[in-house]
């Protein structure tokens, strides 16, 4: 029995080459090939150990794999991102820019997430000095709450 033997028995077991070669390369330094060959029984103790040594190589095989030049699709990328994209968002938008608290909060709550629009919402139509949108009812509206939406 060869070591091409060897490590073809693992692909002709459904291991990939790569896995192969590692079981018998790293195998080699505790096992004789006869007890690497897949198709060998060994006594209990040291069938878990090749079992161990499998799985080690079937884990460093995977941590080698290539990995997909093309990134996954984001779930909301084909979601409004921009004013323009979306009426609704876009008159939530204006209502907030023109100091509707209830509007801003609104728009970031029905905005997609990490586009534009939840950006615009969540800073009170770009206010620095406004923490909190509601309160944009009272310091750009005078004293009454005149924001009340149909």
């Amino acid at each position: 029995m060869t070591r091409a033997d060897v490590v073809q028995a693992y692909v002709d077991a459904g291991q990939g080459p790569e896995v192969a070669d590692c079981v018998v390369g790293v195998g080699s330094r505790e096992f004789d090939l006869i007890d690497l060959d897949p198709r060998t029984a060994l006594e209990p103790g040291r069938q878990a150990l090749r079992d161990e040594l499998l799985d080690s190589c079937i884990n460093a095989a995977s941590l080698t794999a290539p990995v997909s030049a093309e990134p996954p699709s984001l779930a909301f990328s084909s979601e409004p991102h921009d004013f323009g994209d979306d009426p609704h968002l876009d008159e939530l938008w204006v209502d907030c820019e023109q100091g509707d608290g209830r509007a801003c909060d609104d728009l970031f709550e029905q905005a997609p997430v990490a586009s534009v629009y939840e950006e615009f919402g969540v800073t009170c139509g770009r206010r620095a000095d406004v923490l909190d949108c509601a309160s944009l009812a009272f310091s750009e509206q005078g004293e009454s709450e005149s924001t009340e939406r149909n």
